[in-house]
């Protein structure tokens, strides 16, 4: 038995190939599905002589990752640092997942994957304790997390600047984990410190079991 969930009604967004032997090949626009993508294999020995009609378990483990990025502030003071906008950009988020060997390279196409505008036209106030500016965004694992970069524009008390980061390059994206990155605003210098990773908490490491 194979399972893929969950699977939109009309397939937006997600594409899968099958075959008698099971999913040989899904892929994912993360932008355009937003969803969370799982996968999850079953075996059982069945003979007519004593055929077995009872429920078949499924352990649903994730294919990607969940990325959250905190603004905070550092030794400004009492200066008044507001966030304007935030960006995330990178690798177009399409890729294709293989069973046997997880999942395939980036397309190299730059794009913009997260634009946050707060409502407040005046921005998001931030202090020493930090923002959740961005929560559970769902995206693609990849080995080069480096590869993605913010761009903030935020106000320090009249003064307007625009400032980029990349993301660090360690740890890698493993499916299942969550990384919350904190980017730190010190005067002129922004930086990320180094991400706090965790399972999902939906489960104990991040799997869900579907009877």
């Amino acid at each position: 038995f194979y399972a893929l969930y969950p699977y939109p009604a009309d397939g937006s967004g997600v594409t899968a190939a099958c075959t008698a032997e099971g999913i040989t090949s899904i892929t994912l626009n993360s932008p355009n599905a937003d969803i969370d993508l799982m996968t999850a294999t079953a075996s059982r020995d069945y003979s007519s002589a004593s055929p077995d009609a009872s429920d078949v378990s499924f352990t649903f483990e994730h294919l990607l990752v969940k990325v959250s990025i905190v603004v905070r502030t550092e030794g400004l003071g009492t200066g008044t640092v507001s966030l304007m906008n935030l960006q995330l950009t990178g690798p177009e988020l399409t890729a294709t997942y293989y069973p046997q060997s997880g999942w395939s390279d980036l397309p190299e196409e730059e794009s913009t994957l997260i634009d946050y505008k707060p409502d407040d036209p005046s921005g998001v106030g931030l202090t020493d304790k930090g923002v959740t500016i961005v929560e559970d965004r769902l995206l693609i694992p990849t080995d080069q997390p480096s590869a993605y970069s913010v761009v903030i524009n935020y106000m320090d008390d009249s003064s307007q600047k625009t400032s980029t980061a990349e993301l660090p390059s360690i740890p890698i994206w493993q499916p299942g984990e969550s990384y919350i990155y904190t980017l730190t605003i010190k005067g002129d210098y922004i930086g990320f410190d180094r991400p706090l990773v965790d399972d999902w908490d939906d489960a104990d490491g991040g799997i869900i079991i579907v009877d």
